[in-house]
């Protein structure tokens, strides 16, 4: 204690050391006074408090004039250092009628105090809070055994405490979660589960009631069909709009915020807190249920009086309605299928359709009994493969049946026949059509599944308009056979479509599709065969579906950067100006087009009819964005990107011409913007959208070696932006354009070499050509092609695929041109690789015509080329 007196050989150390507030109590007015006047006992005992890492405190006196240690001085905080040598009814203010008995309880008894973990209310931060200690408080005695002072030990065990009881508090969390699931998880009724959920939650935090919401799709719509209540409780179910409680509670709950009322009188202005009062709540708190960007449903829990929410209670609530909601959806979806799958039942039960699965790795088939009445069963008959499907055969259609079976089975291919039966125990004989597929699925093992319906009475009405009139048997045997070219044709459209697993997107597309064509092919057929020639409406359909999955492969190819496209000087603002009538029919009256045409605007080189495509998508998109109409403004404009700019945007430095599509709709957020190009992403309906619009533009203008970018704000509107590089140099002349009745058709002195390896595709192509009245000889493959120009006169035009084995069309046309150096080429493909296009441009000079195409095209490109 002395050497704390001498400052001569001591560095001055910090103020807040206890060392230093001693040596500052000589020159205060502290009731301790200087410590070179304190009693040995007091000294000798801070000598020794000093030298302790433990937290000491020592209560001088009657008045309890307290001492302490550096290790003591952090559990008070910011009372440090006016609380040393000063009585503890000041530093201990807060506390001291809680402190104060169990400091005399020592000075005058002389026992000690322990306790451990004991809670005190203390204030060292600026603000009142629960700490807790291990406390062991003992007398200072003197010699004569009088009792000086209080020495207190302690040490903090408020971490401890508050892990303990965050511990107790998880484990009693999970272990209602877990009940709660018990009560729900194995329920197929939907309002049982909001009955248990709202009755298990609203019992766990002690509401008086708890309610489980859907919202409709219009945001605005809540209805509640999921209660518990308490006793004297009122009840909420019915239906309510989100709008009449207030802008501020339907922002914060459409925002997937948690909407917390402590006190609705309180927190709310009076005409709406009069509703919830109305209905008997003081304090509420709703989780929204935000699903896909839209809000779905909402859990509330609220109470008759007053009461603070904590995070505790707000995350349990969080997590019950995310597990309520996610086993709500689930038994609906579960209702749905059974509800679908009934009506296909019923379906298929009145179009008197029977079905049949066959698992061959087990020989185990299964019939529906309708199946068994066309092979003569009654409804309780055990069937199997050989002694029932190829038992019950015609003896003349039997090796036919099974042949087709088997390869169905090795190969895929679509099982599609027609064959008699002879009824297992009836005898009686009739004609059945089947159609079925293999199915297999990752490693679960083969199954054959299909439909059998009985067409016993169309085969005898055949039969007997052959037996009248032989004219009739030839029409009718060239339907069947066109028929079955057609269904080739589908058989390979529907292999084709299965190669690759189709993405979940694409492959709903081209179902859609796929759906109107079959339909229409087989409208087509029942019209027919009944002798009803108007099949017009039903081929259009199918055409149409043809056409929009043909957009729909381009619209891929685009995104994919692998379109061919057909670049040219471009004058952005005439083409711009010359879609004005074309965005305006397509958008409708409620839609107000303006443009805004840049002076002076430079030259692009893109593909003109891509680009008119990417601006009318944009247009389209930006009218499913203004559903209650608005304003489309297409603006271009010359833009220098410079270092600074490229940094921000992304976008290269250079010279740009900007088309600028805006909208007054919807908005997007940002994690729409930032998926807005993905391919098959929308937000529209299912249905309503493939996905693939702005990822078209996205290929389309990446391609053209541009850049597209989105700039959005909810509910004030839509900005995108399409960079074209500029061409440098003078716009070329543009080419004369020819008369819109030039003509189409050919002449018998203008031979067409058609290459093609796939027959069908090969005999259509000649087919139509010899209609236009060009002379055609057809090649299989490249080396016939060849043999026949070397064996006779050049043809006018060499038409050929792309893609073949063995040799590509280009490689075929380099062959041809080493005889023929000026023989006139066109080129079709579905997909071309890298023979004729690379980066995304034609090879100069190269004529293309992308597969599919119709009669009209192949018409007009093929008199261009031959007219160069």
């Amino acid at each position: 204690m002395r050497a704390m007196e001498g400052g001569d050989s001591m560095s001055r150390p910090t103020p807040s050391h206890a060392v230093d507030v001693v040596s500052a109590l000589d020159i205060s007015d502290a009731p301790l006074g200087p410590s070179r006047n304190w009693p040995p006992l007091l000294a000798r005992l801070f000598d020794v408090m000093l030298c302790s890492p433990v937290q000491i405190v020592l209560f001088w006196g009657p008045d309890y004039l307290a001492l302490y240690n550096d290790a003591y001085a952090p559990t008070i905080g910011s009372k440090h250092p006016h609380a040393f040598g000063r009585p503890a009814s000041e530093g201990w203010s807060e506390l001291w009628d809680d402190l104060r008995p169990l400091l005399d309880q020592v000075r005058l008894t002389g026992e000690p105090v322990y306790a451990r973990d004991r809670p005190f209310f203390i204030e060292r931060h600026g603000y009142l809070e629960e700490v807790n200690f291990d406390i062991a408080y003992s007398a200072v005695r003197e010699v004569d055994g009088s009792i000086a002072g209080v020495l207190c030990i302690v040490s903090e065990t408020t971490e401890r405490m508050r892990a303990e009881r965050q511990l107790r508090a998880n484990e009693a969390r999970l272990s209602f979660l877990d009940s709660l699931s018990r009560e729900t998880v194995l329920s197929a009724d939907a309002n049982a589960i909001m009955d248990t959920s709202t009755r298990m939650l609203g019992q766990r935090l002690g509401g008086v009631s708890c309610s489980y919401a859907d919202v409709e799709p219009d945001g605005d719509t809540i209805t509640v069909r999921g209660e518990w209540t308490g006793p004297g409780a009122h009840s909420v179910i019915g239906q309510y709009r989100l709008s009449q409680f207030g802008e501020t509670v339907a922002r914060t709950l459409r925002a997937g915020q948690p909407l917390t009322l402590n006190h609705v009188r309180e927190e709310l202005p009076r005409e709406l807190s009069a509703l919830f009062t109305e209905l008997g709540i003081v304090a509420t708190a709703s989780i929204p249920l935000v699903k896909d960007g839209r809000l779905t449903a909402l859990m509330s829990v609220n109470y008759a009086a007053p009461h603070r929410w904590t995070p505790d209670e707000l995350a349990l609530l969080s997590e019950v309605a995310e597990r309520s909601w996610a086993h709500i959806e689930r038994v609906r979806a579960e209702e749905r299928a059974r509800a679908e799958a009934e009506r296909a039942r019923l379906a298929i039960t009145a179009a008197a359709i029977g079905t049949w699965d066959y698992q061959p790795a087990l020989d185990l088939l299964k019939w529906d009994a309708r199946c068994k009445e066309l092979f003569g069963l009654p409804p309780d008959a055990e069937v199997s493969y050989a002694g029932s499907f190829l038992a019950g055969l015609h003896p003349e259609d039997r090796e036919r049946a099974a042949a087709a079976v088997e390869n169905a089975l090795s190969t895929g291919a679509d099982y599609n026949i027609e064959f008699r039966t002879i009824g297992l125990r009836d005898g009686k004989q009739r004609w059945l059509a089947a159609t079925g597929s293999r199915l297999q699925i990752d490693d679960h093992p083969l199954r054959f599944m299909g439909t059998v319906i009985d067409i016993t009475q169309r085969k005898r009405t055949e039969a007997e308009l052959q037996a009248l009139n032989a004219t009739l048997e030839r029409r009718v045997m060239e339907e069947v056979e066109e028929r079955s070219k057609a269904e080739d044709r589908l058989r390979q459209a529907q292999k084709m479509e299965a190669v690759g697993q189709l993405t979940g997107g694409i492959a709903h597309d081209f179902n859609n599709m796929l759906a109107v064509i079959i339909s229409g092919l087989n409208l087509t057929q029942r019209k027919l065969d009944k002798g009803d020639t108007d099949v017009g409406r039903f081929v259009e359909a199918a055409l149409e579906g043809a056409q929009r999955a043909a957009t729909l492969t381009q619209r891929l190819l685009a995104f994919s950067r692998q379109q061919p496209l057909s670049p040219k000087p471009v004058e952005v603002g005439r083409l711009v100006t010359g879609m004005s009538d074309l965005l305006i029919r397509t958008l409708g009256e409620t839609i107000r087009v303006e443009t805004v045409i840049g002076a002076g605007l430079w030259q692009v080189r893109v593909d003109p009819a891509q680009l008119e495509s990417a601006i009318l998508n944009l247009a389209v998109n930006a009218r499913d964005a203004m559903p209650e109409g608005g304003t489309l403004t297409v603006e271009t404009a010359n833009v220098d990107v410079d270092d600074l700019h490229a940094r921000d945007s992304g976008i290269a430095v250079g010279h740009y011409v900007l088309i600028a599509v805006t909208d007054t709709g919807t908005g997007m957020d940002e994690a729409t913007i930032s998926r807005a190009f993905d391919p098959f992403f929308t937000t529209k309906p299912v249905g309503k959208g493939t996905g693939l619009g702005l990822s078209q533009v996205y290929g389309f203008v990446r391609q053209s070696g541009g850049h597209v970018r989105i700039y959005s704000e909810l509910d004030l509107g839509t900005t995108v932006k399409i960079y074209l590089p500029r061409l440098q140099g003078p716009m070329p002349a543009e080419p004369p354009r020819e008369p819109r009745d030039v003509a189409r058709r050919g002449t018998a002195a203008e031979t067409v070499l058609v290459v093609e390896d796939d027959a069908r595709v090969r005999a259509l192509s000649s087919e139509v050509l010899r209609d236009l009245g060009y002379t055609v000889v057809e090649a299989a493959g490249p080396l016939e092609a060849l043999r026949f120009i070397e064996a006779g006169p050049c043809p006018a035009l060499l038409f050929t695929d792309v893609v073949m084995p063995g040799m590509s069309g280009r490689q075929l046309v380099d062959e041809v041109r080493r005889l023929h150096p000026a023989l006139k080429v066109l080129y079709t493909t579905g997909y071309t690789r890298d023979a004729i296009v690379h980066n995304g441009t034609l090879d100069a000079g190269t004529h293309l015509l992308p597969k599919p195409f119709n009669v009209e095209a192949l018409a007009a490109k093929v008199r261009a080329i031959l007219d160069e």
